[in-house]
């Protein structure tokens, strides 16, 4: 089954989770899978070859390999330890349960992939993603094993939401500068843009498409950081920049509203006059 989705559609399946040990010994041949493939280094150093690209596997490195797409588990000098997770990124073919066995290359068949998924807004996950180092999942992998391995009641459910979760954090690891981001870094940089980027249109909006998350997690991580709304910390650091710009420029009163995010003239003069106690003149006449 081949199929366009968005990446927000994504309901994996998971068919197989389980740890896969190589020593120099190991031998596996190319294969080509009938879902996708996903795997995560524990420990050790290896490599894995995919889609004509030798990917190096360290601790904490992820590759993910789409269905259909030809990969190779090579020896590697010493030992390596992985996570592999067999399965679709929908539920379309849930019956499916047992594990497939890749095929052979020379044995492959496209009439026999169990589903092939690209996504329109995500392209870089259409055939193979890879992330050096991503340590912020290893927990929840190991406690994925653990869940299939025990298959307690609804634990299908709790492998797809697991795994829906590690995906949302690999997407974000690509969309924010190849950086899993935690609170207070994240908070660090939208501070930053909201002070070096005051003079544009900033809502909650904006800034969330930006940084690539809800726009309601924005607005609580910046109350949450700086002690104000979002919109009020916004007009705090266009009033500061205000003030510089009436100490020590010429600039008119409607050209320094202009120039901190304000077009329209008497909105700035009552924001500046709310937070600094006076008004843009008299501001400037006093300093």
């Amino acid at each position: 089954m081949v199929m366009e989705i968005k990446f927000n559609e994504i309901k994996p399946y998971l068919r197989f989770v389980r740890y896969v040990g190589l020593n120099s010994a190991s031998c596996y041949v190319p294969a080509i899978p009938y879902d996708a493939r996903l795997f995560y280094a524990l420990d050790g150093e290896g490599s894995i070859k995919a889609n004509g690209k030798t990917y190096h596997m360290k601790k904490n490195s992820l590759i993910f390999i789409n269905s259909g797409i030809e990969y190779h588990l090579e020896s590697p000098k010493n030992s390596v330890l992985y996570i592999a997770i067999n399965f679709d990124l929908t539920f379309s073919q849930f019956d499916r349960k047992a594990p497939i066995i890749p095929a052979v290359v020379k044995e492959y068949d496209y009439k026999y992939l169990i589903e092939h998924v690209t996504f329109s807004d995500a392209e870089e996950w259409n055939q193979v993603f890879y992330i050096e180092s991503i340590p912020s999942v290893e927990k929840k992998l190991v406690s994925m094993e653990k869940e299939y391995a025990r298959k307690i009641n609804m634990y299908e459910l709790k492998l797809s939401t697991s795994m829906a979760d590690i995906f949302i954090q690999c997407f974000r690891y690509f969309k924010n500068n190849h950086t899993v981001l935690n609170d207070n870094e994240l908070a660090v940089r939208i501070i930053k843009y909201i002070s070096m980027n005051f003079e544009k249109k900033l809502t909650n909006i904006d800034i969330a498409r930006h940084f690539n998350y809800h726009p309601n997690y924005i607005s609580s991580l910046v109350k949450q950081y700086t002690g104000y709304p979002l919109n009020q910390y916004i007009n705090q650091i266009r009033a500061t920049k205000a003030t510089e710009m009436l100490s020590f420029t010429e600039k008119s009163i409607s050209e320094v509203a202009y120039l901190c995010g304000y077009y329209d003239t008497s909105h700035f003069i009552k924001s500046f006059r709310k937070i600094i106690g006076i008004t843009p003149n008299e501001y400037r006449n006093k300093y």
